[in-house]
């Protein structure tokens, strides 16, 4: 389960209301809702009401029934934590081609590899982590700190 938008609206009171126009909704205001809340309020909710189903299923002997609410409740059930993603001598060396190509394009090469539509949406800052990992795996060359560069030359690319 994920949040992928909100709508917030203010409505205008009734004419001759008692009460004041509510206060003019601003950017603060909207990074006070707590989303996260909301959103692990509404987890519990359809894990719970799947089991309360599944034993209800379960009880009238409809063990398929039961077995469909349990895998339903558990596409909400919270995600824990693990181990990042691993990616591969491969990923890397795509993420470097595109870094190359719009370089000697004359494009931002890290926003290239941010925008690129095989990796969409990622952070600037993961496209970033991204560069840097192709530098440390020999990908790319070095560079000066915050200047893009470091691409290898062709006939060195070919080799790695």
């Amino acid at each position: 389960m994920e949040c992928v938008g909100i709508s917030v609206t203010q409505k205008e009171p009734a004419h001759g209301a008692p009460y004041p126009p509510s206060p003019i909704i601003t950017a603060k205001m909207v990074r006070t809702i707590p989303v996260g809340q909301f959103m692990e309020r509404s987890r519990r909710l359809k894990t719970g009401s799947a089991e309360i189903v599944a034993g209800l299923h379960q009880k009238e002997g409809k063990s398929n029934a039961a077995e469909w609410a349990r895998q339903y409740g558990d596409r909400f059930k919270a995600r824990t934590g693990g181990r990042p993603r691993e990616w591969g001598d491969d990923h890397y060396r795509k993420v470097a081609a595109i870094y190359a190509i719009a370089w000697r394009s004359g494009e931002a090469p890290t926003q290239a590899v941010e925008r690129h539509p095989d990796f969409a949406p990622i952070s600037h800052s993961t496209a970033a982590r991204w560069v840097r990992e192709c530098r440390k795996r020999g990908f790319l060359g070095k560079t000066e700190k915050r200047v893009a560069g470091g691409v290898l030359p062709p006939e060195q690319e070919e080799d790695k």
